[in-house]
């Protein structure tokens, strides 16, 4: 069992909750039962199994079983250490450490289905845009410009683990662009100006990509000037903005109406 704080395996485990140093390595840390389930279901690589046995519910001890991980891979740890693991203290025996997956490829299909996140800045709002890209069919996110961390554990809680099965690509915001045009995608940029149409009045059936910035800076003056429309979400009374998380639910589910009619 490891109890000491100063333990070399325990410092690196919990060097992961560090952004910057999570960032720069090729593994990133996952608690909760669910969570773990669809890293795993999404072929994602355990490369450390960590329990603590005064924490582990019936039911995953019972997920232990039948995964039959090897015995190499398994670190019991005390309740101190691993109180220092996890966001949500005491609420599971289990976290797992994961290999990150490299996907630097575009995808294209005959009716493709982007959305560009410029900027976003909060792991929560990437991770419930995640989770509601996923029930709209978005064939790949995209993040430009990004300080949000797509292996963050608020971003992999709020998605629900979406941010395992969405195709998600963090990419210079030049080298997306031309490659769009190359692949005949209309862009469409969620921006507030007097040119700005209501998101209804376009058609999206074709290929299509959305843009969207930060709630604190909106999208940037690149995607401003390259895309083909600029759109707005027409609102009532006073307040002038949405969270960016709501407004991409908006435009998406509009999207998804339009290709299902």
């Amino acid at each position: 069992m490891i109890s000491s704080l100063q333990n070399k395996i325990f410092k690196d485990i919990l060097s992961l909750q560090d952004n910057r140093k999570r960032k720069n390595s090729e593994e990133f840390g996952v608690e909760g039962l669910r969570e773990i389930r669809l890293a795993l279901q999404n072929n994602f690589t355990p490369s450390l199994v960590c329990i603590c046995e005064a924490y582990l519910t019936e039911e995953e001890n019972k997920f232990i079983k039948e995964q039959d991980f090897q015995k190499d891979l398994l670190l019991d740890f005390s309740e101190a250490c691993f109180d220092k693991l996890l966001v949500r203290k005491k609420s599971s025996g289990l976290y797992l450490i994961f290999t990150k997956r490299k996907n630097n490829n575009f995808i294209s299909s005959k009716n493709s289905f982007y959305l560009i996140l410029d900027g976003i800045e909060k792991p929560a709002n990437l991770g419930a845009i995640l989770r509601t890209s996923e029930a709209c069919g978005v064939t790949q996110v995209f993040l430009t410009n990004s300080k949000a961390d797509l292996y963050n554990p608020n971003t992999i809680r709020n998605s629900l683990g979406a941010a395992f099965s969405v195709p998600t690509l963090e990419i210079d915001a030049e080298v997306l662009h031309k490659k769009l045009l190359e692949e005949d995608v209309e862009i469409y940029a969620s921006f507030i100006e007097k040119k700005s149409r209501p998101y209804t009045s376009q058609n999206y059936t074709k290929k299509t990509a959305l843009v969207l910035g930060s709630e604190a800076q909106g999208i940037s003056s690149f995607w401003q000037k390259n895309s083909h429309a600029k759109i707005i979400i027409p609102m009532e009374g006073s307040v002038d903005s949405l969270n960016v998380s709501v407004a991409t639910a908006i435009l998406l589910f509009e999207v998804k109406r339009q290709r299902a009619s």
